[in-house]
């Protein structure tokens, strides 16, 4: 034992007696005082980080054997609170206390931790308020309220209930010359829900590795600061129960899932980014349902690059300027039925660095199997229009053309078009030069009457023949045509019968 009972202060003597009989210990005046004014407390609201620690550690049970909590309301906590590696003896409460030096919860295991509005000062040499390396609670760990300069800490931590930040406001501590009021929680595990909400502020948060079997929530939280891109890191986590970015929610900086999975679905109400920086990743990540609703508002890049949603549920006008749609895989859209397919086909005109084939045929794709075949058709004709001012100038001719054919072999029929223009101009035309300069040239032989119309078919469909063409011949201007005529139909039916089979291969697109 490091310290007598006679060495200690009347505050603390008083602290095994309440912690005995499981009460808060309070101030003897019992007058409230709020822990901005923590570092003016005298003695008798002075309690040492170190006594504390023997308490949690079950040194003094022969004085508290009945211990099952230390509830501390109003103290100042003096010295670091060092339980690292300690087996907590009972559950810690800390309200509305001034914590002067680091927290120490490194290795060490409780039953439930509760910090409420109190002040963290954080240690003098280190950019941490609060170390929970590899804590483990087996409850809750409640982090409410409080004012912190410098960070938390909680990698490798196994939480088995809620994790709750709600409220409290991490800021840097100026200890550093990066920002380090961060709440860093890589690789933890929370079987509760997890909250940063109701005015939650820190400079960064990140929770790659994380494993979060409930909901990451966020209302009327505000994450970020002017020096970092990145406000939010979540990388590689596990989020079963969802995440929510309330309206209320501002984050300045980047926010990144990659490669994350999130099975209840990701919710944006709110502002991330801001002129300076911002963008959402979610790159490589899985996603349930990817909700953006009316209210979001993203700055910079949307990176949804080989991500992989089941359900896209979004407002497509809430979506920013620059998006990054190359591998993007989804099997649903839930649509605004006053937004028809240009609405849709203008968010993946927004792709960054120009047009790539892939993002038109995964939407052709989803509307397709939804019954929107038309749609899906138009989707890959603009495909092919929007990828016509990357090519060669040949290549651009060629473009136009099948455009203009066949629409790039979505839209055959208009080679029928063609086809029965050529026919119905070369009907009028053999019409008018008929007999003139439409002259029978096999008149000993059994031949039919010249018909303008069966004449004009005859020329116009290759590998026809129709009775026409061999008993009769055009001159003049009529035998211009007729050469035009045998061209273009050539041109047209080839065009007609390659669409068709690339039709068919479309599987019905």
């Amino acid at each position: 034992m490091s310290l007598q009972y006679d060495e200690l202060t009347a505050a603390e003597r008083r602290l095994i007696t309440t912690a005995n009989s499981n009460h808060f210990w309070e101030p003897e005046d019992g007058i409230p005082e709020t822990p901005r004014d923590g570092r003016s407390w005298g003695v008798e609201r002075q309690i040492r980080g170190g006594f504390i620690s023997e308490l949690l550690s079950g040194l003094w049970v022969d004085r508290a054997p009945f211990m099952r909590q230390v509830a501390i309301n109003g103290a100042r906590i003096i010295g670091e609170l060092d339980l690292n590696g300690v087996h907590l003896t009972g559950s810690l409460t800390l309200v509305e206390c001034y914590i002067e030096e680091h927290v120490d919860l490194e290795n060490s295991e409780a039953s439930s931790i509760t910090i409420d509005h109190c002040w963290l000062m954080g240690g003098r040499g280190s950019s941490r308020a609060l170390s929970g390396d590899g804590l483990t609670v087996t409850n809750d760990f409640m982090f409410i309220g409080n004012e912190v300069l410098g960070m938390i800490y909680l990698g490798d931590a196994k939480i088995g209930g809620a994790l709750s930040l709600v409220g409290s406001r991490l800021k840097s501590s100026g200890r550093r010359e990066y920002p380090d009021g961060a709440l860093n929680a890589q690789r933890v595990e929370v079987g509760g829900i997890t909250l940063l909400r109701y005015g939650f502020e820190a400079d960064w948060v990140v929770l790659t590795g994380a494993r979060l079997s409930a909901h990451l929530s966020m209302i009327d939280a505000k994450i970020g600061h002017p020096t970092p891109q990145e406000a939010m890191t979540v990388h590689q986590a596990t989020i079963a129960g969802g995440v929510t970015f309330s309206s209320e929610t501002r984050i300045s900086g980047t926010v990144s899932f990659n490669d994350s999975s999130i099975t209840g679905g990701l919710t944006i109400n709110g502002t991330i980014g801001d002129v300076a920086k911002g963008g959402l990743s979610l790159k490589g990540a899985s996603v349930d349902t990817l909700r953006l609703e009316s209210r979001a508002a993203i700055s910079g890049l949307v990176d949804l690059s080989h991500c992989t949603i089941r359900v896209l549920d979004d407002d497509v006008d809430s979506w920013p300027d620059h998006v990054d749609l190359a591998g993007l895989s989804y099997t649903a859209l839930t649509e605004d039925p006053r937004h028809g397919y240009e609405a849709r086909l203008a968010w993946i005109r927004k792709q960054r660095g120009g047009s790539i084939p892939y993002p038109y045929e995964q939407l052709a794709r989803v509307y397709r199997e939804s019954g929107r075949t038309d749609d899906a058709r138009r989707i890959l004709i603009a495909m092919h229009d929007d990828a016509r001012s990357h090519l060669s100038f040949l290549g651009r001719l060629w473009s136009y053309a099948t455009r203009a054919l066949v629409g790039y072999g979505y839209q055959p029929w208009l080679a029928g078009v063609w086809l029965t223009g050529l026919i119905m101009i070369g009907t009028a035309v053999f019409s008018w030069q008929y007999p003139e300069n439409v002259q029978l040239i096999k008149p000993d032989e059994g031949h039919p009457a010249f018909n303008p119309f069966i004449y004009s078919l005859d020329l116009a469909l290759p590998l026809v023949n129709l009775g026409h063409k061999q008993f009769f011949v055009a001159n003049g201007f009529a035998g211009i045509w007729s050469w035009i005529s045998t061209a273009a139909g050539w041109i047209f039916s080839t065009a007609l019968a390659a669409s068709l089979a690339g039709f068919v291969k479309r599987d019905g697109v």
